[in-house]
């Protein structure tokens, strides 16, 4: 074989070497094109460009590494910055293969052993280390490395330089771009037939500074630390002169997080609602839990959405506190899954609510009923600036009095009127809690409190009707720290009272109807009679029977008609049917036995013998009207229930027969 030949395969087989940047190849295809002598007037140089991903990005492109200088889109790619450290050194080719490399590296990385690449660099004496300039770019040349300047043309192959990145790396990456080996000249891509330019002699590599990743994960329960499935997030990464302003987005597909090159690729606020982009939405598991994969070094923020599901929108408020937490160069290098909460949770608590309880549902007129107010206390009232518990009562209820001091049951919290409550009292109650009683309201929930208790009194006053519902409800107004606020309004109870229609008539010609009778109300409850008073005002009372003589008289008129209205009911009742059907409990207990005493009879008539029992049911407007019966006075006084004069006429003459026959016996 002739030497002139033998040169030909030597330049061919060197125009095979790649020289690979950041795991880019440095290289091109040979065949076809004739070899050309290396121009021994020509001195070789190495530049590197060190670039990492953008701000708004993970990912890094491919870049096309033929050891030409390439034109970067800076939205793609960033400089590292000054003060990245490089070394470059000449190898020899039996040590490249030492090193792992071979010739045919053509692909992506050159798979060097770096425990032999860190050993070899150092025990080279001959080699020169750079920095990065502000562009994150470092020249290698005759002036700072004696060998590129002198490059060897009689022996081509031993043109082999190795340069690996040494020292402090850019922050969010912790580890190095893949050391490089590289042969300066270099065969040039861009070479056509009859050009003289075969070989490149200033290459140009692009070592790519990769953000290593990691996982985090945290978990969505409620206040009593149960998992909350169905709630949702998305990822804002942070920048430090705008927090939260980009976002993770959903990929083009919609299936999933947006990854390029198996990175997370985050979209810029501004491109929020652009068609093809929008934020991915992380939904908590049955376990409750969310975890993040694929996070670079930087600050992130995590934002709850929304509550997904029904029963959560109806039950918990959205954490609007979010998380914000950092990935650093200690997370990275270590690869261990981060708890972002530190080991805690993250706590959705339950809507404000508030419920109302009544003592009864039915009452007399101006009898003192107890109504009872029962909002909860949310597990973060520590985050709330307001906090307004209010009943405005209906124009046919009075207030009549609440407790200045409100007792938390289970705890040895005392609220007291003033200093943790301000209160509104009259027909608009009010109880404003102040920054001090919503301390205390936190203090009493960590002490296992979960609602307050607060009772007050009033009584239907008269103006309804008879059977009219009188309907009343409470509110619960509240503003937290995350600016969520709400007006929640307790169940409505009721209180209505029942009537009852008298006629008054002659025993023997119900068309006579008897006028002036009077006559006064007795009630017997758990054996106790009690007599109604109604004073100048209008006022109702119960008096005992000692102050009898005290009690309401009523006067039938001209008609022989009176009514009375404003009785509870002789039964507990339920209301049904929104409220428009009043209905007596059938096997319930008789509370209220009521009797008319008769306290004067129309002229010419006697007063009934016994009081007359009477019921008071629902239905004032349909019910019979109960008929009271008068006898004159001549006739045998009726007594408090309808008799037959047939039957006291026997009853005379069974006497007389008796006492005949019992005289006659005597005879004998």
């Amino acid at each position: 074989m002739n030497k002139k030949f033998s040169f030909i395969l030597l330049v061919l087989f060197l125009g095979l070497i790649t020289s690979v940047a950041g795991g880019y190849p440095v290289s091109a295809e040979t065949e076809g094109i004739p070899v050309s002598d290396i121009n021994v007037h020509e001195k070789g140089s190495v530049t590197v460009h060190a670039v990492q991903n953008p701000s708004n990005s993970t990912v890094i492109p491919d870049i096309s590494g033929n050891g030409t200088q390439q034109k970067l889109n800076d939205t793609e790619y960033a400089n590292v910055g000054s003060g990245i450290k490089f070394s470059l050194m000449k190898i020899s080719r039996s040590d490249a293969y030492k090193l792992g490399w071979s010739p045919s590296n053509k692909m992506k990385g050159q798979n060097l052993d770096i425990a032999k690449v860190d050993a070899y660099v150092n025990n080279v004496r001959d080699k020169v280390e750079e920095t990065t300039d502000g562009n994150g770019e470092v020249t290698f040349d005759q002036t700072n490395f004696a060998p590129l300047g002198k490059l060897d043309t009689a022996n081509p192959e031993a043109n082999l330089f190795l340069i690996v990145q040494i020292g402090d790396l850019p922050a969010g990456v912790t580890s190095r771009p893949a050391p490089i080996i590289v042969n300066v000249p270099s065969q040039n891509p861009d070479y056509v037939k009859g050009n003289q330019n075969y070989y490149l002699y200033d290459v140009h590599l692009y070592p790519k500074f990769e953000q290593d990743t990691t996982e985090v994960y945290f978990k969505k329960v409620d206040e009593k630390g149960q998992a909350l499935p169905g709630v949702e997030f998305v990822l804002r990464r942070n920048e430090p002169t705008g927090r939260g302003t980009d976002y993770l987005s959903e990929s083009p597909a919609g299936n999933g997080p947006w990854v390029t090159n198996g990175e997370l690729n985050f979209v810029s606020k501004s491109q929020e609602n652009s068609p093809i982009s929008k934020p991915y939405v992380f939904i908590t598991g049955n376990d409750g839990m969310i975890r993040i994969q694929g996070l670079t070094q930087g600050h992130y923020r995590v934002e709850e959405k929304q509550n997904q599901s029904s029963e959560n929108k109806n039950t918990f408020l959205p954490n609007k506190k979010v998380i914000d937490f950092t990935i650093d160069d200690n997370d990275l290098k270590n690869n261990v899954k981060k708890d972002i909460l530190n080991g805690g949770t993250f706590i959705n608590y339950d809507k404000p609510k508030i419920a109302k309880t009544i003592q009864k549902n039915s009452s007399h007129r101006d009898e003192i009923v107890k109504f009872t107010l029962e909002p909860t206390i949310p597990g973060d009232i520590q985050n709330y600036g307001k906090y307004i518990v209010k009943d405005t009562l209906d124009s046919r209820l009075n207030f009549v009095s609440t407790s200045k001091v409100i007792t938390i049951k289970g705890t040895d919290i005392k609220l007291a009127e003033g200093t943790d409550f301000i209160l509104t009292e009259g027909n608009a109650l009010v109880w404003k809690f102040t920054d001090k009683g919503l301390a205390n309201l936190a203090k009493a929930y960590k002490q296992g409190a979960r609602k307050l208790v607060i009772p007050f009194n009033a009584h239907l006053n008269g103006t309804s009707k008879a059977d009219e519902v009188v309907p009343n409800q409470g509110h619960l107004e509240y503003k937290n720290d995350y600016d969520q606020d709400g007006d929640v309004t307790t169940n409505e109870v009721y209180d209505v009272y029942g009537g009852v229609k008298f006629e008054k008539s002659d025993r023997h010609d119900s068309s006579v109807k008897l006028g002036g009778a009077k006559f006064i109300v007795s009630n017997r409850v758990d054996g106790v009679t009690k007599y109604l008073d109604v004073d100048d005002q209008g006022g109702w009372t119960w008096v005992d029977a000692k102050d009898r003589e005290r009690a309401k008289v009523f006067v039938t008129d001209a008609q022989g008609r009176f009514d009375i209205i404003g009785l509870d009911f002789s039964k507990k009742i339920r209301i049904e049917n929104n409220k428009d059907t009043l209905i007596p409990i059938e096997d319930g207990q008789t509370v209220n036995n009521y009797a008319l005493e008769e306290v004067e009879a129309p002229k010419g008539y006697a007063k009934l013998a016994a009081p007359l029992e009477f019921k008071v049911t629902p239905g004032f407007e349909t019910n019979k009207i109960l008929i009271i019966e008068n006898a004159k006075e001549a006739e045998i006084p009726l007594t408090g229930s309808v008799t037959s004069n047939l039957l006291i006429i026997v009853g005379i003459i069974l006497l007389s027969t008796g006492f005949i026959i019992y005289k006659r016996s005597k005879k004998i």
